[in-house]
This record gives structure tokens, sequence and C-alpha cells, in this order.
């Protein structure tokens, strides 16, 4: 919140001199520049640095120096180089070397006794990996300024990542001794000298100390590192050292909250450290694969801030060996490999990452040697892995006992026995593994052997399969037609029998049509009779008065009536019948109506000859006996269309009769008709069901037959494969 406060107290001024057109002085960007730099906005900070460089080259007013530079107030000559001093040290932090050396060199020959120059330059070298020209640089700005606390801090460091421990000590303690000018650069120096008493501490140096009477070097450590967080308590790097500390002690649960607080309140290099030291603390808390994220998460981190660190390459390999010991650890022997070849290729020289890799390879080809399971592929790949095993081990017992001869006097004839760190491997170890490659090699070749036997039996029986399966893809292609086919013809079939279906249904439609035409005008036909029936029996009453010619005439139509009435007891219709007799005949339901048409004939002929005697009898003169004999035939007329009219009621309660008993005929020949068409469909819903039944039984046997093919090309396959 300072950093930022100042910052924007900066850029009102240097606005304000711009709202005043003044000129602004260089000091003020070159503050600009550190402010921003501090706050991690590298570009911003390089742009108000040249910015300044470009202000400085002119000729100015003397102003004060910048906050980066070394003391006190400069001339126009001090702020240039100030402010080409700041960009330097920008560029370093951003890993651009070869700019930062340019700047650094132009500082150096300009001022010659400028200390800070050649401090930046040996910073370079060391993060070049060129110690010898970066102890050289040092020198030459120890000699310049002795007491320079950067001079001795740089040195101490560079001593300490050679483990030259005793001269980084003296270093630093000359730091602590002659006292700094900055707190922090004393608390830098404190922190690294509590390192070195971790990084040397032994068991054999507890038990001297405690002979003697003095705190062992993790108590003086410990102390170091309280006294540099009681005068900066946010002071990451010590808090780590005690978290360190307290789990050399054992007490592994504090030293883990420790480093769970760095990580969580931490940024840059001191969270890369603790999260390397969190997953040290799983790995012995034998939880392995919670330190492999950690560690991988750490190998990300130095890949993308290696330029900036001068000790990255050896970071980044003791990173990469823990992170190979935490996935051995958990039997991930594959990316433990992987891991030790990627490291390897950065590393070619490391003697660890041989030895690793080596042990490695063994246990894999170990772990092949005890599956039964293992197919020949695997043995052969083990039997390969157990033979380089066995070749990196010699070589690196070779390379000790040429290293312990070239120690003697004699010259070294060999690389290997250039490797790093060769010392940290035993011979012994080298030795026994060794030993123990040649004698797993006679069981993996063996058991090899028995696998391509194997192999080679697998491969008769998967031919023999794939022949099978041929068959059978065969006989499936056949069943598959052969239902096709079936499928096709039924499809045929329906249309046949629903062309069939529909042919009768529109046969029995037009018969119903018909049927009910013919009604239509029966009934109109009868109605027609009723009327005219009804007039004839109007005439009938009219007719009195007849004479005995009309009686004689009458006599005669009766006769002709009662031939009439044997005629149709005998079955035989009249031809005078006409139309309505014809049609009659021609129903054949409907008899009634034939005998309803000649009793109306009958009474009709009756009425005429009625009318005729009535005529003769008034044409006569005769007095009452003819009344009277008029009043008889009167009564009998009555009489006689009484009868009439009941045997008319007689006919059309039958007519009616059969004509409702025709239509239940016909409602129930169409209710049959119905009821075969119904069962015919169910007949082809049968039948559809039972094909699609056949059906589904086909495609579950090809389904059954491709997955047995399948699996029978999957076993040839794996056999191949092996």
């Amino acid at each position: 919140a300072r950093l930022q406060s100042a910052l924007e107290a900066y850029a009102q001024a240097v606005d304000a001199c711009r709202a005043r057109r003044q000129p602004t002085p260089p000091a003020l960007w070159n503050n600009l520049g550190v402010l921003r730099a501090r706050l991690g906005k590298a570009q911003d900070a390089e742009e108000a640095l040249l910015r300044a460089l470009k202000l400085a080259g002119a000729p100015q007013p003397a102003a004060g120096g910048g906050e980066a530079g070394p003391a006190g107030a400069l001339p126009l000559a001090g702020v240039q180089v100030t402010c080409t001093y700041n960009l330097a040290r920008l560029l370093e932090m951003n890993g651009e070397l070869a700019r930062a050396e340019e700047k650094y060199t132009a500082i150096a020959r300009a001022h010659p006794t400028y200390a800070d120059a050649f401090v930046g330059l040996a910073s370079c070298a060391l993060a070049r990996g060129q110690r010898a020209d970066a102890e050289a640089r040092l020198r030459q700005a120890s000699e310049l300024n002795p007491a320079h606390a950067d001079t001795r801090c740089l040195l101490g460091r560079l001593h300490a990542g050679a483990r030259e421990w005793h001269r980084a000590k003296q270093a630093f303690d000359a730091v602590l001794r002659d006292g700094a000018t900055d707190d922090r650069r004393d608390a830098y120096a404190m922190v690294s000298v509590a390192n070195i008493l971790v990084a040397t501490a032994s068991r054999q140096d507890e038990v001297e100390a405690m002979r003697a009477g003095k705190p062992a070097k993790p108590d003086r450590a410990l102390e170091l590192y309280s006294r540099v967080l009681a005068r900066e308590p946010t002071n990451m790097f010590a808090a780590q050292g005690v978290g360190v500390v307290l789990a050399d002690k054992g007490y592994l649960q504090e030293a883990k909250e420790i480093f769970t607080l760095v990580l969580e309140a931490g940024g840059g290099p001191e969270l890369c450290s603790a999260a390397a030291n969190l997953a040290h603390i799983h790995m012995l808390e034998n939880r392995p694969l919670l330190a492999i994220k950690l560690y991988e998460n750490c190998l990300r981190h130095a890949a993308t801030v290696a330029h900036t660190s001068p000790a990255a390459s050896e970071s980044q390999l003791a990173l990469s060996l823990q992170l190979a010991h935490a996935q051995y650890r958990a039997n991930m022997l594959l990316e433990c490999k992987r891991t030790l070849a990627g490291a390897l290729h950065a590393h070619p020289g490391s003697a660890p990452l041989w030895y690793n890799l080596a042990l490695t390879l063994y246990r894999s080809a170990a772990a092949t040697s005890r599956d039964d399971r293992a197919l020949a592929d695997a043995l052969r790949a083990a039997s390969a892995q157990v033979e380089l095993s066995a070749r990196l081990f010699a070589r690196l017992a070779s390379a000790r006992r040429e290293r312990t001869r070239t120690a003697g006097g004699s010259a070294s004839t060999s690389a290997v026995a250039d490797w790093s760190e060769l010392d940290l491997i035993p011979d012994s170890h080298a030795k026994a593994y060794a030993l123990k490659c040649s004698e797993l090699r006679a069981p993996l070749r063996e058991r090899y052997n028995d696998a391509q036997a194997r192999r080679s039996d697998d491969e008769a029986r998967a031919l023999a399969i794939a022949e099978e399966l041929g068959e059978q893809a065969a006989a499936v292609d056949a069943a598959r037609a052969a239902t096709t086919q079936a499928e096709a013809l039924d499809e045929e079939d329906k249309e046949a029998r629903l062309v069939e279906q529909r042919a009768r249904q529109a046969q029995f439609l037009e018969k119903f049509k018909g049927e009910k035409e013919r009604d239509r005008q029966a009934a109109e036909r009868r109605e027609t009779k009723k009327s005219k029936a009804g007039v004839e029996g109007e005439y009938e009453e009219e007719g009195e008065g007849e004479g005995p010619q009309l009686k004689q005439d009458k006599k005669k139509r009766k006769k002709k009536r009662g031939k009439k009435d044997d005629a149709l007891a005998d079955g035989a219709p009249e031809e005078e019948e006409g139309e309505e007799g014809a049609a009659a005949a021609h129903e054949g339901d409907e008899p009634g109506e034939q005998e309803y048409e000649e009793t109306v004939a009958d009474a009709k002929g009756e009425g005429e000859g009625d009318e005729a005697e009535g005529e003769a009898a008034d044409g006569g003169g005769e007095g009452g006996e003819a009344a009277r004999a008029r009043e008889r035939e009167r009564e009998k007329n009555y009489g006689r269309n009484d009868q009439i009219r009941t045997r008319r009621k007689e006919l059309s309660l039958r007519v009616q009769q059969q004509r409702i008993a025709h239509q239940e005929y016909l409602m129930q020949d169409f209710i049959n008709m119905i009821q075969n068409e119904l069962e015919q469909t169910e007949e082809i819903e049968r039948d559809i069901e039972r094909l699609d039944s056949l059906e589904s039984e086909h495609v579950e046997r090809i389904r059954e037959l491709q997955e047995e093919q399948r699996a029978a090309y999957d076993r040839l396959e794996q056999a191949l494969t092996a």
C-alpha cells in the first residue's frame, strides 16, 4: 500500500510538471521506474527508466539521486549512472542477461570504482553458471570496497552453491561482524548462516556439542531464524528455516503448518521452496501421492522462472530427483522412468540420475518377472531393461574405482569418472544390483521363450476362430437374406389381403345401398295402393239402388273372384296383377302385398256392380221391394268392407313383420361380415407378431455372433501383439 501511494505521488508530480510546461527531472522518472519494478510492473518500469536516461542525456541542473542508486545526491552524470544501474538490475531480474551485462560493463568502464557494477557482472556470470568469472568479478568489487555488504553476500552465496560451507560462512560472518548498512542485508546474512548450520548439521556434531555443553547447530540455526523473525515477522525465508529445523527434530505437524502458512502468504522463490519442503513432509509421512503433486508444481514453477535464479539448474535437478523418488515409492515406475529420462536430457553428467534410472529399470523388470500374466512383448522389454540396468550399474562401479585411482594421482581415461556427485553412490550397492540383474536374466529369458510358444499356439487358435467366425458370418448373412425375402413375401400377402378386404367392403356397401333403394320403392308402392284403396271404398258406399242386371253382373264378378282365390291358393299368380304383382313376386319376401291388391280390386268391382244395380232399379221403377233389396245389399257391402279393412290391417302387419325380419337378416349378415374381417385382421396381426419375434431372434443371434467375432478378433490381436 505504501509503495502504491508513493507511486501515485510521483505520478502526480510528473503530471504537475507537464501542466506547468516545465522539464521533468530525470530523478522523478528514475524513482517511478524503481517503484514500478518493486510492484512487479516490469514493462512500465523499463519505459520509465529509459525516459529518465533520455532526459539525463541533455544538460540538466543538479538533482538528487534515485532510490536504487549507491547513496547520496549525485551530479547530472551520477543521475545517468543511477538510471543505467537500475535498468541493468531490472534486465537481470527479467532474465535478459546479455543486455544487463552490457549496461553493467558500460558503468564499470565509465566508473572503474563503482563496486555495484562489478557485483552485477558477478551476478550475471553466476546466473550463467560461470563460477570462476563470478568469483573474479567479486574479488574486484571487494578490492574496490572491502566492506561492501552485497559483495560479501554474493561471495558467500557463490561458496554455498559450491558446497564450500566454511568459506561461505566466513563471508556471511564478515557481514554480520562488520555490520551491514542495511537491515535487509543483515537479515539475509543471518538467514544464510542459519541455512549453512542446518546443511552441515550431523549426528556427530550434536554429540560433540552435548559433550562440550554447547547448543547444537540446529538449535543455533533456530535462534538465528527467531532473531530475524523478531525484526521482520514477514520474512518467509526465516519462517521456512524454522519449519526445516522443526521437521528435523520430528515435529512434523508444526513444520507442516508453517510451510502451509508460507504457501498461503508467499509469492516468488519462497513459494516453490515452501512447496518442496511440504512435499518432503508428506514423504516422511509416507504419502507419496500428495508429494508428487507438490513436486510437479515446483518443477513447473521452476521452469517458468529458471532464468532469474543462479542455482536454477541445481534446483531443477534436486526437484527431479525428489519427484522420481516419490514416484518410485508410489510404484509409478513408468512415470519415474520418464522423469529421470527428462532430467538426464538436461543433466547428462549426473551420476545420481543414472543410478536411480538403473534402479528403476531393475525394479520394473523384477515386477514383470513376477507377473504370471505377462505377455511376450513385456517379457522381452523386461529383458532389455535388465541388460541396460546391469550395464549402468557396472559402469557406475567402474567409475567409482576409476575416481579412486584418479584421486591417488592417476589420470582419468573415462568420461564416466567425471560424472558429478559420483561419490554419493555407494560402490557396494552398484556391485550388488549388477549381480541381481545377472541373476534375473535367465528366468526372464526362460519365461520369454514360454510366452513365445504360447503366442504361437494362440495365433493358431486365433486363425481357427477367425475361420469359424467367417463361416458364422456367412450363415448370418444367409439367414438375414432369408429373413428379408420372407418379409418381402409377407408384405405382398398383406397388400393382397388388404385389397381383397377393401373389395368385399365395397361390394357389401353396394348391396346394402341396393336393398335400401328397394325398400324405399316398396314403401312408396304400398302408400300408393293404400291411397287407391281408400278412394274405392268411398265409391262402394255410394253404390245404392242397384238393378237386377247389376246384381247379375256382381254375381259373375264373385265367381271370377272365387276362381282368382283358388289360383292364389294353388300358388299361381294372376296375369292381371300388373306391375305391382310382378314386383311382389320378384321380392319374394312380401307375398301379402299380392293378396292385398286382389282384395282391393274385388271391392272396387263390387262397388261398380252395386252402382249398376242401383241405376237399373231406379230405371225400372220398382217400389219398396227394390228399396229393401238395396238396403240388404248395402248391409252386405258394409260387412264386406269391414272384412276388407280387417284383412288390409292383417296384411299391413304381415308386411311390416317381414320388413323387420328382412332388415334383421341384413344386419346379421353385415355383423357376420364385420366379424369375419376382424378375425382376418387379428390373424394378420398374429402373423406380423410372429414375424417380428422371428426377426428379433435373428437380430439377437446376429448380435451374439458379432460379439463372438469381435472377442475372437480381440484375442487374435492380443495374440499377434504378444
